[in-house]
C-alpha cells in the first residue's frame, strides 16, 4: 500500500512539473524574459500573484528603498522559494533594468566611444576583470577627453569585465544622476550579470541587488573623489591638479598654524580659571554622541557676551572650548570652535579642531587618508549644520531667547522668536528647493489619501537626516530632521503646509519637535483662542498644544502618524 501511494505521489510530481515548464519549451531566456524561437515576442516570467501584493514579511524599507549596501531582498521563512526572489521591486532595480534598456536601445558597442586612450581589452584589475572595455556616452567622453574635472549628470561609462582569455564575466555601470547621493557625487552604482541580469550577492543573511548606492563600490572609489569617483585616468588638466593639490596642502597647512595658535591662547590665559563656563552649565554634565560622556563647556568673553545678551549670532572671535570626559571623568579629548571672519562663510565662519589632552591635534583614518581634524572638518559641519537657525550651536539657544526660557511648560506659540525660527525654515525649504531635492517619505508618492485634522490629499518630502531614519527603521529621527506635508483640499488645491523640525532641548517633553502650519505662501497660519476673557490671535508655530495633543497618541513612534519607525514584525 505505502508503495502505491509514493508512485502516485512522483507521478503527480511529474505532472507538475512538466506543467510548470511546459509555457518555456522551445524558447530561449534573454536578458529578463524569454523569446520563443519562432516569434520576436518577448514573454515575462510568471510571477505568483501573491508576490504583487504587499507581504507582512517585508519591511517597506525593503520594498521601496535603496540600503546603503545595495537593493535588500531579505527573505524570511514562510515564503513560497518563488516569492523570495521575485517579490521585491525596489527604486534601484527599478533604476537598473532602465538603464540597461536604455544602453542596449542606444547599442553602445556600437555608437558610443571608448574611454578615451584606451582600447579594447586593457589591462584591468581586482574586484574588476583581468581585462576591461569601457564604453561612455558623449556628455561623459567631452569631460573625459577636455579635462572638466567633474562628470556632468546624465554621464554613463559602462565597463565589459573579462577574463585573460577574453570571455566575458560581468558589466558594471556608473550612471550620473541629479540629486541622487550628493554625497558620493550622484553616482548611481550598477552590476550586471552577462544576460542583464542585477548581481546578486548574499552579505548578512541577505540577498542583496548591487544597484543604486552600493556601498563597497562607493567605499573602493571614494580614494578618488578629487578625480570625481573615477579610476580609469586623470579627468583634471594636470597642472590644474597639481594646483588644487596644493592648494589643499597649504590649507592643512595652515589649519593646522591656527590651530596651534588657539591652543597657545587658551593654554596663555589658563581657561580653565580665567574663562567662564558656558551660561547655566555646570562642569561634567551629560553629553551624548559624537561627544563625551560628560561634558564642560568653557567661552571666552567675546562669546559669553553674546549668550547672555541674546544676540542673533556668535560675534568674531567668540571661542568654546568643550572638554569631552569619560564616565569615570578622565579627560578624553577636547574641542574646539572658533569664529574666524572670512574663514568660511558657508558654514557662518566657524573653524573647527579636536585636540588630543596634550594639545595635539587629532587626526582620522578615512578611505585611506589621513585627515587633520582641524579647519574645515566636514564631520562636525555636517552635524553642527543642524542647527543653522542656532549659529551651529547645540549646547542651548543662542538667538534671542534663552534656553530656560524656550522650554517653560507654558506654550509660547506667540513668541516672536517662534516666528522668526518659522520664517528662517521656511526661507531655507525654498532656497534648498525641497520639491525637487528632497526625498519623498519612503513608501508614499505624490497625493496619498490623508485623514482629518490634515488634507484630503497629502504629499509628505523629508530631509535626508529624517529619510535615513525612517528607511532604516532606526525608531527615533535625530536632531535636524525635518518632515514638510503639503495639504491638498479634494480637488487638489493645496490648502496649507505643516512642518516638523526637530530641535535639540526646543521641548524635551514632546521629543524636541518644533511645529509649524504655513499658508501655502510661506506666511505663518494664525488661530483665534479665547483666554481670560479676550480673543487672541495665535500663530502656529513653536509648541503647538493641538500637534503635541493628536501626535501625542505616538509617543512610542516619536510623534510620527504616517507609518512606523520600527521594523514591525508579522507573525
Amino acid at each position: 500500500m505505502r508503495g502505491i501511494k509514493v508512485k502516485k505521489y512522483l507521478l503527480s510530481l511529474l505532472v507538475v512539473i512538466a506543467i510548470g515548464f511546459f509555457p518555456i519549451i522551445g524558447c530561449k531566456k534573454i536578458g529578463r524574459g524569454y523569446k520563443s524561437e519562432e516569434s520576436t515576442e518577448t514573454v515575462e516570467k510568471s510571477t505568483p500573484a501573491s508576490a504583487k501584493e504587499k507581504s507582512p514579511y517585508v519591511s517597506e524599507e525593503e520594498k521601496t528603498g535603496i540600503t546603503g549596501e545595495g537593493t535588500s531582498l531579505e527573505t524570511e521563512k514562510g515564503l513560497p522559494e518563488t516569492e523570495k526572489t521575485e517579490m521585491i521591486i525596489t527604486d534601484a532595480e527599478g533604476k537598473a533594468k532602465e538603464l540597461w534598456d536604455t544602453i542596449h536601445k542606444e547599442n553602445y558597442k556600437l555608437n558610443w566611444k571608448l574611454w578615451p586612450d584606451t582600447g579594447d581589452f586593457y589591462k584591468g584589475r581586482q574586484p574588476h576583470g583581468e581585462l576591461l572595455t569601457t564604453y561612455v556616452n558623449d556628455i561623459a567622453y567631452d569631460a573625459i577627453k577636455n579635462k572638466k574635472g567633474k562628470l556632468s549628470s546624465g554621464a554613463i561609462i559602462i565597463t565589459e569585465n573579462y577574463t585573460s582569455d577574453r570571455n566575458i564575466t560581468f558589466i558594471t555601470v556608473i550612471h550620473k544622476i541629479k540629486g541622487f547621493n550628493p554625497l558620493a557625487n550622484d553616482w548611481f552604482w550598477v552590476k550586471y550579470e552577462t544576460d542583464g541580469e542585477i548581481t546578486t550577492v548574499k552579505k548578512n543573511n541577505k540577498a542583496l541587488k548591487l544597484a543604486g548606492k552600493v556601498a563597497d563600490c562607493i567605499e573602493c572609489h571614494s580614494l578618488q573623489t578629487d578625480n570625481d569617483y573615477i579610476y580609469t585616468s586623470p579627468i583634471m588638466d594636470i597642472g590644474k591638479e597639481i594646483s588644487e593639490t596644493k592648494k589643499k596642502e597649504e590649507e592643512v597647512m595652515n589649519a593646522k598654524r591656527i590651530a596651534t595658535e588657539i591652543w597657545n591662547k587658551m593654554k596663555s590665559d589658563n581657561y580653565q580659571e580665567s574663562w567662564k563656563m558656558w551660561p547655566d552649565k555646570e562642569a561634567f554634565y551629560n553629553g551624548i554622541d559624537p561627544h563625551g560622556t560628560l561634558l564642560s563647556t568653557y567661552v571666552n568673553e567675546v562669546a559669553y557676551d553674546s549668550i547672555v545678551s541674546k544676540k542673533e549670532s556668535m560675534p568674531f572671535d567668540a571661542v568654546i572650548v568643550t572638554e569631552n570626559y569619560m564616565f569615570d571623568k578622565s579627560l578624553e579629548y577636547i574641542t574646539v570652535m572658533k569664529k574666524i571672519k572670512g574663514f568660511n562663510p558657508e558654514n557662518n565662519d566657524w573653524f573647527w579642531i579636536k585636540f588630543k589632552p596634550n594639545g595635539a591635534i587629532m587626526t582620522e583614518e578615512k578611505y585611506g587618508k589621513t585627515i587633520s581634524l582641524a579647519g574645515k572638518v566636514d564631520n562636525c559641519i555636517s552635524c553642527h549644520k543642524n542647527q543653522f537657525l542656532n549659529d551651529y550651536i547645540y549646547t542651548s539657544f543662542v538667538k534671542g531667547i534663552t534656553k530656560k526660557e524656550i522650554t517653560e511648560e507654558k506654550p509660547k506659540g506667540t513668541e516672536p522668536v517662534y516666528e522668526l525660527m518659522a520664517k528662517e525654515l521656511w526661507e531655507r525649504m525654498q532656497n534648498e528647493k525641497y520639491r525637487e531635492n528632497w526625498k519623498m517619505w519612503p513608501g508614499k508618492n505624490a497625493f496619498y489619501e490623508g485623514t482629518e485634522p490634515h488634507g484630503f490629499w497629502l504629499t509628505t518630502y523629508v530631509n535626508d537626516l529624517a529619510h535615513e531614519a525612517i528607511k532604516h527603521k532606526k525608531g527615533e529621527l535625530q536632531p535636524g530632521a525635518i518632515i514638510i506635508k503639503e495639504n491638498y483640499r479634494k480637488d487638489k488645491n493645496i490648502d496649507s503646509i505643516t512642518v516638523m523640525q526637530k530641535i535639540k532641548g526646543f521641548d524635551p517633553d514632546a521629543k524636541d519637535w518644533f511645529w509649524i502650519k504655513y499658508e501655502p505662501n510661506g506666511d505663518v497660519m494664525v488661530t483665534e483662542k479665547e483666554e481670560g476673557g479676550e480673543t487672541k490671535t495665535i500663530k502656529l508655530a513653536g509648541k503647538l498644544s493641538s500637534c503635541i495633543k493628536c501626535h501625542g497618541a505616538q509617543t512610542s513612534n516619536d510623534y510620527i502618524m504616517t507609518t512606523p519607525l520600527k521594523v514591525m514584525h508579522t507573525y
